[in-house]
Parts: C-alpha cells; structure tokens; sequence
C-alpha cells in the first residue's frame, strides 16, 4: 500500500497576500496515456482490486476510504477519497478521458485549465460543472437501462428518509431535462463536503436496500449512475445560478469533430425544448 500523501503544493494564484490551495485530481482505473496537465495530480480508483499500481500521485486505499466500492461505485471511490483525506480551499476531479477544457473545439491538453484560471473562476463562483446535458424529454422519460425508473423511485425513497427537505428539488429534477454529468466538479471544500456528506448518506441508503446480485456488468456500477443524477439536484437546491460556472468538457479518445458533434447536437435538443415551452431552468453560463 503507498503511504498516504497529505501534503499539498499551493496553487498558483496569491490574492492579497493568501495562497489559496487548489487540488485537481485525474481519476482512472488503468494507465494514462495522456500528457497529464501541469499541476493535476492522478488518483487511481479502485486500487484494493488493482493491479496498475504504479506511478500515481494518490491511491484510493489511504487514509479513510471505500476502495473496494470501485466495482459498484467507481469514480466515486475518488470523490470519497478526496473528501475524506485532502485539506485545500478548492478541490476538482476529472477522468482520464475526460477533462475540462477552455477550448470551444480543439481537444489539446493546452486549453485545459490550469490552476490560476481554476483560482480566478473561483472568485466569482462557487462551483464549477460540465455544461448540461440536455435531454430531449424529461429526466424521469429519459431514463432507461442504468439508471431506469426503478432506480429514480429508490432515488426518491432515499431522499425521503434521509433528506425530505430535498423531495421537492428532486422532483423539480425529474421532471425537468437538464442535468450535470460525468461526476466532474470543481467546488470549494466545504461546499464539497457539503456535498459528499449528502450524496454518501443517500447512496449507502440505497445500497442497504437494494439487491446487486443479480445485476448484469453494466448495472453493476450504478452507484456512479445515480451521482450523476444526483449532483444536480444539489446544485438547484442549494446554489444559486448565478455561482454556478459551467466548462465544456472533451473526451480525448476521440477527435475534435466527433466531440463537436456531440455539443452540437446537445445544443440543438436544449433549443427545441425552449421553442416547445417547456420549463427549463435558466442557465447563463
């Protein structure tokens, strides 16, 4: 086991006289085969069960952690870890695929932000996401395979239990088209604390109750699924619009145009549900 790193080099940009500590963490469960941005540091998830054990700058079975989650809850292990073992101001994660990017079109590492811009967003917002997807119908009609309806309504029951004060913004989600995916963020710790305490008490609910023995690979990793749905309804229910940062994101296995395309098409879906009338909550970013 590689011993745990609590160190942390400060960020980049010095306001006043304060540095202010911003961490961006790589998450993957194999080798990177991407030139890793300047001041990003790589987290393996899963490493209990891994083998790709070497030249990580973090391990996901240090200190306080749900290593051996990683099969049901993926990228999660590392939003776990990061809450539960890292002190900064700011805190981010992405994939080793995908990463956020200042660029409009090309997938290069250079448009990637780099901690001083991360440091300046962060003066005048609160969280920063991927731009939404948009569905053509509503969340609870999109739903399908992993996460399906049955999942949306243990999602409900959760919440329920566990945070009712939350029953309303989830069913404002539901029936709206927009949501954050990826498990990507950039937040400020204890917003990120803020976060992960809610979304860990629901999903641990949820996992008492729910029977994963029969579940195909595929379904085996709906913990993951369900933050995705998740995280957005946070966000509507505790930060307001205008705090609220929204980047591209780009999948570096695939090309510039491929990954247009998708923002193209996102982009046409959230213009046909404006001209149909339906409500849909106001993104400025």
């Amino acid at each position: 086991m590689k011993e745990l790193h609590m160190s942390l080099k400060p960020g980049v940009y010095d306001k006043g006289g304060q540095i202010v500590n911003t961490k961006m963490f790589i998450f993957s469960h194999k080798p990177i085969d991407f030139v890793v941005p300047d001041g990003y540091s790589t987290l393996l998830v899963g490493t209990e069960n891994n083998k790709n054990v070497l030249n990580y700058s973090y391990y996901d079975n240090c200190g306080d952690n749900i290593s051996t989650k990683n099969k049901n809850y993926c990228e999660l292990t590392g939003v776990y870890w990061i809450w539960k073992n890292i002190s900064a101001d700011v805190v981010g994660c992405c994939h080793y695929r995908r990463y956020f990017t200042k660029a409009n079109f090309s997938i290069s590492s250079k448009y990637f932000p780099h901690l001083n811009d991360i440091d300046h967003m962060m003066e005048k917002y609160d969280v920063i996401v991927p731009k939404p997807r948009y569905y053509k119908k509503s969340i609870l009609k999109s739903v399908n395979i992993a996460p399906n309806r049955n999942d949306m309504r243990e999602i409900g029951e959760a919440i329920q239990k566990v945070c009712p004060e939350y029953l309303q913004a989830y069913y404002d989600f539901l029936y709206n088209n927009k949501t954050y995916l990826y498990n990507m963020c950039i937040m400020k710790k204890p917003l990120f604390d803020n976060y992960c305490k809610w979304l860990f008490d629901i999903l641990f609910y949820i996992e008492k109750e729910h029977d994963m023995s029969q579940e195909d690979d595929y379904r085996l990793r709906l913990f993951g699924f369900l933050s995705e749905r998740l995280l957005t309804v946070w966000i509507n229910k505790n930060i307001i619009p205008e705090k609220v940062k929204t980047l591209r994101v780009i999948k570096t296995d695939e090309s510039a145009l491929k990954n247009k395309l998708h923002d193209i098409k996102n982009g046409y879906i959230n213009w046909v549900w404006k001209m149909d009338g339906k409500k849909l909550y106001e993104n400025k970013n």
